[in-house]
């Protein structure tokens, strides 16, 4: 413990002095297996008894007064103790509510539009589908704070669809990323949990691979694996469909395999008035939602709509996008 206490010490006064950032290392060895049942045969034989000689906490409990040793470990017992019998007494889950810990319930949040109606740029009384992902967007962020985007080069946005956000909410809102999808995603996830609403891009539905860790083991089973007690109000947008030049690793259309992770919804809008409503609903839900958007799409147009425009999301929902 002194060691690692001064190597980080003489760490600290080499960075205060200007140094080059420094990785310390520390090497420990760990009480138990890998997993539970691990046989450890790896371990050298005595192995255990040496590590106690070392063992931070086991060095620690020696400069204990006996007295106050006995008392942590009673207060320990009976915390544990405690625990355990209440779980023994716990009622068993009612069927209904099985979903409930895998899937949140959805919220009611007011939709305060008034009779705005979501117009056109262009004048003529319409509405492109890419722009009415914008106008969700921005309504999304205007409305709540918590909200904000991240991705790489959603200050622009491959597609131009988040253009233009970076400047009227700042770049702690709209944060451009390098290209690491895992990154975006996990610590989106992370998020989520502490209480925002992250709006997480993948630039391509295909790079969704590299982040299907976050995806399918961490956003979509949090709640379920802590017993309901967090919420995970994260929407992925994405883009597919093939053509324009786009290769194999940038065409591909994944939202089945998505579809059949459990804990996710997935959303696929087909016209602009449902790509509005869709996005304000899946920014609103309490859980993941993977927001897939054809980008055959972007430049179709519908009539003007209602900005308190929202399509309801209760389970797990499946827009397909129409073809031709």
């Amino acid at each position: 413990m002194r060691e690692v206490a001064r190597a980080a010490a003489d760490l600290v006064e080499h960075l205060r002095c200007g140094g080059a950032p420094t990785l310390l290392e520390v090497e420990v060895e760990r009480w138990h297996g890998h997993y539970e049942g691990d046989p450890l045969d790896y371990r050298a034989e005595g192995a255990r008894e040496s590590m106690e000689l070392v063992d931070p906490i086991a060095l620690a409990r020696l400069h204990l007064d006996p007295e106050l040793a006995r008392h942590i470990d009673a207060q320990v017992d009976a915390e544990m103790d405690e625990a355990l019998a209440a779980a023994r007494r716990a009622p068993l889950p009612r069927p209904r509510d099985l979903s409930n810990l895998v899937v949140a319930p959805p919220t009611s949040r007011p939709a305060n539009d008034g009779d705005v109606m979501i117009t056109g740029q262009r004048g003529d009384g319409t509405v492109r589908y890419m722009d009415a992902i914008h106008r969700a967007l921005e309504a999304a962020m205007d409305a709540d704070p918590s909200v904000y985007l991240v991705g790489v080069d959603v200050s622009t946005g491959i597609f131009r669809v988040t253009a233009g956000l970076a400047e009227r909410f700042g770049r702690d809102r709209v944060i451009d990323t390098p290209i690491s999808e895992s990154a975006i995603v996990g610590s989106s996830v992370g998020a989520a949990m502490a209480g925002m609403r992250p709006v997480a891009e993948i630039m391509f539905i295909d790079f969704i691979g590299v982040c299907f860790d976050q995806l399918l083991n961490q956003a979509a089973k949090l709640r379920f694996m802590t017993g309901g007690a967090v919420e995970i109000p994260l929407v992925v947008r994405t883009q597919y469909g093939a053509g324009r030049s786009a290769g194999a690793q940038h065409s591909q259309s994944l939202e089945a395999m998505l579809g059949a992770v459990v804990g996710l919804k997935v959303v696929m809008p087909s016209t602009p008035a449902d790509a509005y409503g869709l996005m304000r609903t899946a920014i609103d839900d309490p859980n993941p939602v993977i927001f897939i958007e054809h980008r055959h799409l972007y430049g179709t147009k519908a009539t003007e709509f209602r900005a308190d425009h929202r399509v309801p999301s209760d389970r797990r929902a499946w827009f397909v996008p129409a073809r031709g």
